[in-house]
């Protein structure tokens, strides 16, 4: 069975914003769940909520969680929300993006990371302005030569009509099978 590993944020682990315990959608919802049962993938999900870029510390971690999973299919990796939405411009966000694609091309070939670059921001509860906004809008670009520096494949998931909830960060139930039907044609 094909193994796929899907490294991000909260968006990739599933949480669900209208929770007040901070939990996250039901398997059938996610998109990484929704994935697996899609395309008969063995899926590990190491999605962790509110994890930025830049949290360099957190690379290794990371890594070794890329590591764990063989034979790898794919690694999907996505994160870039949180650092803009905490202030970082989208070039910062990318330079940390590009640290962490270092060290995780040490654990996988590049033909099998898929580096995604998030839905941008959209006005919400937990977004502060248009600035934030603006520099996740900005994040797709600085992602896709990113993905060419360093030769791995790339996806701009701006571009597939996902919706955001009410907070203007986390992917609705309908945009994670939006996401995950994106994904599976990909793979």
């Amino acid at each position: 069975m094909k193994q796929i590993a899907c490294l991000g944020d909260s968006n990739t682990w599933g949480y669900d914003p209208r929770d007040l315990l901070d939990n996250r959608y039901p398997a059938e919802i996610r998109w990484t769940d929704r994935l697996a049962a899609a395309k008969c993938v063995r899926v590990f999900n190491f999605g962790h909520n509110g994890l930025r870029a830049a949290q360099d510390g957190f690379h290794e971690e990371l890594a070794r969680e890329l590591a764990s999973v063989q034979p790898l299919e794919l690694a999907t990796v996505m994160l870039g929300t949180n650092d803009v939405a905490n202030g970082w411009n989208a070039s910062e966000a990318a330079a940390h993006l590009e640290k962490l694609l270092r060290r995780l091309l040490r654990e996988a070939p590049a033909e099998k990371i898929l580096l995604l670059s998030p839905v941008p921001l959209c006005p919400g509860a937990w977004v502060a302005g248009p600035r934030e906004i603006a520099e996740s809008e900005a994040l797709a670009g600085r992602c896709r030569a990113l993905a060419a520096k360093l030769g791995t494949r790339f996806a701009d998931a701006g571009e597939w009509g996902i919706p955001l909830c009410f907070d203007g960060i986390h992917i609705t139930e309908e945009g994670h099978r939006i996401f995950a039907e994106r994904i599976a044609e990909l793979i």
